[in-house]
């Protein structure tokens, strides 16, 4: 019989709602208590089936954004989700044994992603509730420590990341990768 790899045994299994409930208010999972705005109705029941009907050519969109964010082309990665992207970072950065740092409670998913790969995800517990601190962070940062993941605003905690404060980890951790999930 086939085996899992090893890195996967002590991984706890990701899990959510198997049914849709009746929330009040529900934002722990990024749904949108309004629903889609108008201009994204029309350009849906507008849009023209002809351009997905082949395996996808990104071409004129990664073009559009290109440009649109003043960057070129090869600095843009289209993923399916925020989750694709930061699994598709962590798998092409980590090995076995590397770490990431973050503060905990934190987004999920990248977790389940570096322990499956085989590295090491170093979670800080915060001091004062809700509240980063550039100075615990920087006393967990190893020489395995390849990458500083950090939320803002956080999953679940709310809290938001200064951007002076990740131009400062920037600036002074050229040597590591800083993921800077903002979804």
């Amino acid at each position: 019989m086939i085996k899992a790899k090893t890195t996967l045994k002590n991984i706890e299994a990701y899990s959510i709602d198997k049914y849709y409930s009746d929330f009040e208010l529900k934002l722990d999972s990024n749904e949108n208590p309004y629903g889609p705005s108008p201009l994204v109705e029309h350009a849906i029941r507008n849009f023209d089936i002809k351009k997905v009907q082949y395996y996808p050519a990104y071409g004129i969109l990664i073009e559009k954004l290109a440009q649109i964010l003043n960057t070129k082309v090869e600095n843009l990665l289209l993923t399916n989700g925020c989750d694709e992207a930061i699994n598709v970072v962590l798998n092409t950065f980590l090995e076995n044994d590397d770490e990431v740092l973050t503060f905990s409670p934190t987004f999920s998913m990248p977790k389940i992603y570096t322990e499956t790969i085989g590295a090491n995800f170093v979670e800080i517990p915060y001091l004062n509730k809700w509240e980063f601190q550039v100075s615990e962070f920087e006393k967990n940062i190893t020489t395995r420590t390849k990458i500083l993941y950090l939320t803002s605003p956080n999953n679940p905690t709310g809290e938001i990341v200064e951007p002076k404060v990740v131009e400062y980890l920037l600036s002074k951790y050229q040597d590591k990768l800083l993921i800077l999930d903002c979804t």
